[in-house]
């Protein structure tokens, strides 16, 4: 660096133009730099204006009231390092200042850190010596601003505010003062809500103070945390300096709303509710509550459970569980937002309707005028149904034993919407009835209520049992009556072709609805039939049919006939039999398999109807094996005599054969001697059916043609050998001997009650209208008694028929017996078919006026064979 005293010379001659610069020039002159009082400076100096190819010699720095350089930039004579040689006059910038000569396009400038207005403000000359150009001069006036001191804001009564203001409440007014002091120039005071400019009318209010009073009237809503900024500036090159307040305000909610996730809502399920409440500060409170209809105040509600209540700023969000009940239906569900920082004034409420959808709740009742206790066959019932849904049922039902009934046009079963009429009631419509409904939601049932109809007695059992039993085997005979109330008195007759009996009571018990009979048939003639009558509270069985019971004689059944075998395999064999009379019981077929080792191979059972077929499989035999077969037939009274039978499988190689030669094979396997045995069976068999057919011709052509007489006792003789060896179990079954003076004995002891006037039976009294007919119901191969007609009976009062002294005769369709003692004749009218039922006299009221009888053929087997009773 070059000693002032070595520079003072040059720089004196230099210094002299700067001198003529009057003071107080415009500024038009200068260059305007401006800074911030303890900011930074850049005086500009151009170091282009050279021409072309010359370099900067020297820059030196000049104060105006000094004429002597206070900065100074010499590249005369570089520094070792080639860098210029810098000075800085210590009294004015020392080492505040650095020129920055940016040799190039850029500006060049000098910097000075930490101006003063009284220090360093003025005006400033920079002079450039170039190697060849002329010098340069640029002439710079600093102006440094001071700025201003911060603001302070101050309330109504002058005292200082800072943070947070309020709470206020909507409309209401505040003054709030914004003082600055100092500043050079004096600052710009202003206000401002957030980023927006609401006041600049501000003032001087001494030579140092500014203030900027503003009054904020009417709050509002938005005003909430807003920030009111007071600022105060005198410059650019600085940030105004600011104070500022926030409002804080309290106001009620604007509004609330209840949302679901779905409507309407169902009975029985579970919904998320939701109610949100904005515009309140503090946030609201939320509370959910009822509007209740006045008819359901005491009624159940449905249960409503929070989950969570959420505050976000000025906004509340309540969630609830709700489980509706069918009482909920029309009420109204609110919620309630409220301010907690202000009165219940402030409170906001949202409601919703309730549509609440349950399934039918069903009540069922019986008319006000019936007595349940008091129902009998013919009364009118009628039910009213009471349904509650939501939404209306679109089907009502009713029910009877859990069966839905329909109405029946021109029945005694109407249905009006929610009604059922039963008219005329009877039994069989007694039993529990139930109302159904259904709607969108479900099914709703009622209580049971339970029809007690009264009436007589009537057979549990509609068709007639038969018992099967021998002599002086004891049946125990049940007979159950159905009946409302139930039956409390029993009778039981037995009736026969000969005889109806009144039963004694001791030999039989009976508890209500149910009586039971020891009955021991003793001999043939005490099979028949058995009657038993009921009575309770409202009739007996007088105008119904009694409960009938059959006692037949029962025994081993016969024989299996007619056995053959109708398949045979290498491991199967079909063998095919047809059951003989079964005993009065039910039957099975047993077939048992031996080898010829006599090992048992199989033993198998069938099942068949009477006299019918049964036909039975046997499978896994051993291939090309003979056969012993053995068969025969069982009941629970024991088995019948065997059927021995030979069979045999077949090879497998056979049936290679028949594939073969399927013709051939058949007439090898069949030897001779069979097919002549077969021959010889045919032939017999169309010879006995021709003799068969020739007899029962001439048998016709003899009965037309045969005088009334006497039989010979012969003939009796041969019928009496006949009979015995007639292996049918009829019920008057007797031996010769029985038949020779038993029968004789019954029929003069006939004579004598027909004669004397008396009846058979001496009892207190038949049923009212005396005993009904029976009408067991018969198939189809069974006759009947058509019609019975009595020609001149007038003149026989002491005739009884004796079909062993009489002859019958079949002419024009008339059939019947002639007596030979007189001219009386009895015929039937016999008819074959369907014939289902048989009018049968139980007992008859016998006078002195003779009464003419035949032996009836009747259907007490389950079989083709039948008893003359």
């Amino acid at each position: 660096m070059l000693k002032p005293t070595v520079l003072l010379p040059f720089l004196l001659d230099f210094a002299l133009p700067l001198i003529d610069i009057p003071d107080g020039a415009s500024d038009s002159l200068y260059q305007i730099v401006e800074a911030v009082q303890g900011g930074v400076a850049e005086l500009p100096c151009s170091l282009n204006d050279r021409e072309e190819g010359d370099s900067v010699y020297l820059v030196l720095w000049y104060k105006r009231e000094d004429r002597t350089p206070i900065y100074s930039y010499d590249s005369r004579s570089p520094k070792d390092e080639g860098l210029p040689n810098l000075w800085s006059e210590p009294t004015v910038f020392g080492e505040r200042a650095v020129f920055y000569p940016n040799l190039g396009d850029a500006r060049a400038f000098l910097r000075v850190r930490n101006i003063t207005k009284q220090f360093d403000e003025g005006d400033y000359t920079c002079r450039v010596d170039f190697r060849q150009s002329p010098t340069k001069y640029h002439r710079v006036r600093l102006r440094v601003i001071v700025p201003p001191g911060v603001p302070e804001l101050l309330d109504a009564e002058g005292e200082r505010v800072q943070g947070v203001l309020g709470p206020y409440r909507e409309g209401n007014t505040i003054t709030v003062s914004c003082q600055v002091t100092g500043g050079i120039p004096p600052p710009k005071v202003q206000w401002y809500r957030d980023s927006k400019l609401i006041d600049d009318t501000d003032q001087r209010y001494s030579e140092n103070i500014m203030k900027n009073r503003l009054t904020i009237q009417g709050f509002k809503r938005e005003y909430l945390n807003s920030r009111f900024r007071c600022t105060a500036s005198n410059n650019n090159l600085s940030l105004p300096l600011e104070s500022s307040i926030k409002i804080d305000m309290i106001f009620p909610p604007v509004g609330v709303k209840i949302s679901a996730d779905s409507a309407p809502f169902s009975v029985g399920k579970e919904y998320i509710l939701r109610c949100i409440s904005w515009g309140s500060n503090p946030p609201a409170r939320l509370e959910w509550g009822w509007v209740d209809l006045p008819s359901r105040f005491n009624e159940d509600r449905g249960d409503l459970t929070s989950i969570s209540q959420a505050f976000e700023w000025n906004v509340t969000k309540s969630s609830v569980t709700f489980r509706p009940v069918s009482a909920d239906r029309g009420r109204e569900l609110t919620c309630s937002a409220g301010n907690p920082e202000m009165s219940s004034v402030s409170l906001v409420q949202d409601k919703i309707k309730l549509q609440v959808y349950y399934p039918p709740t069903v009540e069922l009742a019986v008319g006000k005028a019936i007595n349940l206790e008091d129902l009998e066959e013919g009364d009118d019932v009628y039910f009213e149904c009471s349904v509650e849904a939501n939404p209306p049922p679109y089907k009502v039902t009713w029910l009877h034993n859990e069966v839905e009934i329909f109405p029946h046009p021109g029945g005694n079963i109407i249905m009006s919407n929610q009604s059922l009429v039963l008219q005329k009631v009877h039994k069989e419509q007694g039993g529990e009835y139930r109302c159904h409904a259904s709607n969108v939601e479900g099914d709703g049932i009622s209580e049971r209520i339970k029809l007690n109809i009264m009436y007589a007695p009537t057979c549990r059992e509609k068709k007639d049992r038969v018992y099967g039993a021998s002599e002086n085997e004891t049946v125990l005979v049940e007979c159950q009556m159905d009946s409302y109330p139930q039956a409390h008195s029993f009778s039981w007759f037995f009736n026969n072709s000969l005889t109806s009996t009144l039963l004694p009571k001791d030999s039989f018990s009976s508890t209500p609805g149910h009586s039971l009979l020891s009955y021991t048939p003793r001999t043939h003639m005490e099979f028949g039939t058995l009657l038993c009558w009921a009575d309770n509270l409202v009739g007996n069985q007088k105008k119904t049919r009694p409960c009938v019971y059959h006692i037949i004689p029962t025994g081993p059944p016969e024989v299996p006939n007619e056995c053959v075998n109708v398949n045979q395999t290498e491991s199967e064999v079909v063998v095919e039999c047809r059951l003989g009379y079964s005993g009065g019981l039910p039957q099975k077929l047993h077939l048992e398999v031996y080898s010829n080792m006599g090992a048992l191979l199989a033993n198998k059972t069938g099942f068949g109807e009477r006299l019918g077929t049964v036909r039975i499989s046997v499978h896994k035999l051993p291939p090309g094996s003979q056969l012993q077969l053995v068969l025969y037939t069982s009941n629970s009274k024991g088995r019948s005599q065997l059927v021995r039978m030979e069979a045999f499988t077949l090879d497998y190689g056979y049936v290679d054969q028949v594939l073969e030669n399927p013709l051939e094979l058949e007439f090898e396997q069949v030897p001779g001697i069979s097919i002549l045995f077969i021959s010889l069976t045919v032939t017999v068999l169309v010879m006995v059916f021709s003799l068969f057919l020739v007899s029962a011709y001439r048998r016709k052509r003899s009965v037309n043609r045969m005088p009334v007489q006497k039989a010979p006792v012969e003939r009796l003789n041969h019928q009496i050998q006949d009979y015995s060896l007639d292996r049918s179990p009829d019920i008057l079954k007797d031996t010769p001997e029985e038949l020779r003076s038993g029968f004789q004995g019954a029929k003069s002891k006939q004579r004598e009650n027909i004669q004397g006037g008396r009846n058979l039976l001496r009892v207190s009294s038949p049923p009212e209208g005396g005993f009904r007919s029976l009408k067991p119901g018969l198939s189809s191969e069974w006759s009947r008694v058509d019609r019975v007609q009595e020609e001149d009976l007038s003149n026989h009062n002491s005739a009884v028929l004796d079909p062993y002294h009489q002859k019958f005769y079949d002419s024009g369709g008339q059939k019947g017996w002639t007596d030979p003692n007189s001219q009386t004749v009895v015929h039937t009218q016999v008819g074959w078919g369907d014939q289902r039922d048989m009018g049968l006299q139980l007992a008859l009221p016998l006078s002195t006026t003779a009464v003419h009888r035949i032996g009836v053929r009747t259907p007490l087997l389950d079989e083709d064979r039948e008893s003359c009773v």
